[in-house]
């Protein structure tokens, strides 16, 4: 990641984009995410389409897993919406690129790296071997690197092109693009948890683009190239005028007369079940129930038999429901 840029300027528009192709491309990524699987909106979704694989299609599922082919993909289709080439479809555009630009689209970003030094490394083996060192034991870009340096061009393209086929007919999306793209002003944004991601990569000092996804809610997906940061986001057209769910149930955790009481509480140091029953008109399995559903939005946090109350989750929901209503918040 590059240094923040001290002189850097607050982006008042976002360029916001839908890209049907690359909904079929994280949703490959989501699902062979072997860490944050469980955690995704779609998670049981997710389990049942890999439960149900075919062995020759687990065999390309393990592929695209081991290989994360599926990053070269986003980073070929981030450069294919760049340059416009929607008219054409995305397995020609990967087909005509020119063995230069192809390994330039497919190379993991690095800020310490030029273009010609990339280009170089596939000639001189000590420049390989020091970018091999400098993405050594990165999730997804050290198997990348071992794949681009293992393989001819016309390898890896026919490689991405069969993982390519198979994740559209996986996620059962027709390969048409109807591109859309639009500006939206930084003042319409509500989403509290995209305007913090927003304020810390602006600080980088280049152009942020918001990008429509699914497949990783609820969480908020990021790339970066040599110009630009991606914030791959929720639907947006969605969230201007409508609640998200993680708002809508953060809400529901607090808002009860016995829920405040117990947030109230643990703050003034009633701190455990025990004490909690001890000093609140309510029984001590209503007290774990609710405790139960404020830990599942994050509202309270335990560390063995002790409770404590996450201000920082509490005041994130504050800013986000004065975001949607558009009301002042101090």
């Amino acid at each position: 990641m590059k240094t923040i840029d001290e002189n850097y300027k607050v982006q008042e528009k976002f360029v916001y984009e839908e890209r049907p192709l690359q909904q079929a491309i994280l949703f490959i990524g989501a699902i062979t995410h072997k860490a944050l699987i469980d955690k995704f909106e779609f998670a049981d979704d997710y389990q049942n389409i890999i439960n149900n694989l075919s062995e020759k299609e687990r065999h390309i599922f393990n592929e695209i897993s081991e290989m994360n082919t599926w990053k070269m993909m986003q980073s070929l289709s981030n450069n294919y919406y760049l340059a416009k080439n929607t008219d054409m479809s995305f397995k020609n555009y990967i087909s005509k690129l020119s063995d230069k630009s192809f390994l330039l689209n497919i190379f993991p970003y690095h800020s310490d790296l030029a273009d010609k030094e990339i280009l170089d490394s596939f000639r001189d083996l000590k420049i390989q071997q020091k970018i091999t060192r400098i993405f050594r034991g990165h999730d997804y870009y050290e198997t990348m690197i071992a794949l681009i340096y293992s393989k001819t061009v016309n390898e890896i393209k026919n490689l991405l092109l069969h993982h390519y086929e198979f994740t559209v007919r996986l996620h059962h999306q027709s390969q048409d693009n109807e591109y859309k793209s639009k500006l939206i002003d930084r003042r319409h944004l509500i989403d509290q948890e995209l305007i913090e991601v927003i304020e810390k990569y602006e600080k980088i000092n280049k152009e942020i683009v918001l990008i429509s996804q699914t497949a990783y809610q609820p969480y908020i997906l990021v790339a970066e190239d040599r110009n630009r940061i991606y914030l791959y986001t929720q639907p947006l057209n969605d969230s201007l005028n409508t609640p998200s769910k993680q708002m809508v149930e953060g809400l529901k955790s607090i808002s009860d007369t016995i829920k405040l009481q117990i947030i109230k509480s643990i703050k003034n140091g009633e701190n455990t079940l025990n004490r909690l029953d001890q000093v609140l008109p309510a029984s001590k399995s209503t007290l774990h129930h609710h405790i139960h559903l404020m830990k599942s939005a994050n509202v309270i946090k335990q560390r063995d038999n002790t409770y404590m109350v996450n201000d920082d989750e509490i005041e994130k929901l504050f800013k986000t429901v004065h975001s949607f209503l558009g009301t002042k918040y101090d």
